[in-house]
């Protein structure tokens, strides 16, 4: 496989490298791209350890926007100067290989710096063809150009899904051919047994397929009956009964807190994170939950945010009543959960509500479906509308939560950590869930996460989690 390295300046071009990183880990394999250079061990040279991680790629995409050579340290000093920079030691790295497609792309309508302005060791890199990508429309045509590019160079088998896909066509047609042969005149097959692979696959498929989420209210608080010998079941998923070990075996339950509707995620446990995602993503671990929450059915729309007197210093976009509320620093959406007697979700709490036991990729299964999410492709640049109605209910969780993916990303109430047990970092935040802008169908993925600084953005929205009481029932 064509290992891809993604060289770029956080303070220059972060938006536009994840982004970028989205689409060729979707069309390459997560496994086949590196964004971040993270965990270098403690001791070790880290101008080695990248020299290293960059050589083991066969592309390296140097993302250069408009102040790619011109940013400076804390003493005024061009970083590119500075031989010990990182991203100066990684575009070294690959150009002084023959053998490795060394691409500057250019972003956010930059230019190619001078080659007096750079490093002598760099100003080669000006000499090569660069790439572009640019904003929406033109994305995707930019970024099925590069991929195009890459391929010629490197051509790629099929990713596995595809050839898992075709194995399986190949299966269920020799089964129908067998089922014919059964039918002619004096044709005798054996029947497949039922534990045969492709019928386990087709098994496992019509259920992920038709498992729906319903609306069924709370139940009734029932008069006292009169004491008998056998105590009164308690439904798995709430406390003091079993935990929840399948999505199905949940059925939706909601209620109205102070006028916002909210959805119960029952007790259980799931597998979070994704072995096959991104750096960020990995390694998938087992996360349990003792005791059921709740979660907003929706995004917190800028109707409800207005109702319960909510503060911020800047208006979204799209003022309307049934929009998200965007433009939201993380303590403003922070400060209105807990105005409501909430909280922000944290990683754990939202990946749960959006995956359940079964740790789907996407909250209505494992295949992405464009009628389910509003994204690039068809949101007409603007969020999802807020309430029912707006989207099928099959694209709604397995508790019933709807836009876990994509219309606008959402805070989630920890800093960015490594997985499964890493300190949050200072000064960061995690959002999650993809938005109105995302192309790519692999940053859709309930396992996916950004580590964003704060910031007001037209793309952010959130929604509140509140612990659960047994009085909720009542």
């Amino acid at each position: 496989m064509t290992r891809i390295f993604i060289s770029y300046r956080r303070t220059d071009s972060q938006a536009f490298a994840d982004r970028i990183y989205s689409s060729l880990a979707h069309e390459f394999g997560a496994p086949e791209v590196f964004q971040d250079v993270e965990d270098i061990p403690p001791g070790v040279d880290f101008r080695t350890f990248l020299n290293e991680a960059v050589s083991s790629c066969d592309v390296l995409l140097v993302i250069i926007g408009r102040t790619w050579a011109d940013v400076t340290d804390a003493q005024g000093q061009k970083r590119l100067d500075d031989a010990d920079d990182f991203v100066r030691i990684e575009v070294e790295s690959g150009l002084k290989r023959s053998d490795m497609l060394v691409i500057p792309v250019l972003v956010d309508d930059a230019a190619m710096p001078r080659a007096a302005s750079l490093p002598e060791s760099l100003r080669v890199l000006t000499y090569r063809n660069a790439a572009t990508v640019r904003h929406n429309p033109y994305y995707e045509y930019d970024i099925n150009q590069l991929t195009r590019h890459i391929r010629a160079h490197f051509p790629l088998p099929r990713r596995p899904w595809r050839l898992a896909a075709a194995l399986v066509v190949v299966a269920v047609a020799v089964l129908i051919g067998r089922e014919v042969l059964n039918r002619l005149p004096g044709q005798v097959v054996d029947e497949p047994t039922p534990t045969q692979s492709v019928t386990s696959v087709t098994e496992n498929m019509s259920t992920t397929a038709t498992i729906q989420p319903s609306d069924t209210p709370l139940p009734e608080a029932s008069p006292i009956a009169a004491a008998t010998d056998q105590p009164t079941p308690i439904a798995a998923g709430l406390p003091g009964g079993t935990p929840i070990t399948a999505n199905r075996q949940w059925t939706v339950q909601s209620r109205t807190f102070d006028g916002v509707e909210m959805v119960l995620v029952p007790a259980g446990s799931f597998q979070m994170g994704d072995d096959d995602g991104r750096t960020q993503e990995r390694p998938a671990h087992e996360v349990r939950f003792d005791a059921p929450f709740w979660i907003d059915r929706f995004e917190v729309s800028n109707q409800q945010f207005n109702d319960l007197e909510g503060v911020a210093g800047a208006q979204g976009r799209w003022p309307g009543p049934d929009y998200p509320r965007v433009m939201m620093l993380w303590d403003e959406a922070r400060d209105f959960c807990e105005k409501r007697g909430a909280r922000l979700p944290t990683e754990e709490e939202w990946e749960y509500a959006a995956r359940g036991p079964d740790h789907r990729l996407y909250p209505w299964g494992n295949v992405f479906n464009a009628d389910y999410v509003i994204y690039a492709a068809n949101s007409e640049n603007q969020p999802a509308h807020i309430g029912p109605g707006w989207r099928p209910e099959l694209s709604a969780s397995w508790v019933g939560a709807y836009d876990l993916s994509g219309s606008v990303w959402e805070w989630m109430r920890n800093g960015y950590y490594d997985y499964p047990n890493g300190s949050p970092r200072a000064g960061t935040h995690v959002r999650r869930g993809g938005t109105w802008l995302t192309t790519s169908e692999y940053a859709l993925r309930a396992t996916y996460r950004e580590n964003e600084a704060v910031l007001r953005d037209n793309a952010i929205g959130f929604r509140c989690v509140r612990d659960f009481h047994v009085d909720d029932l009542g």
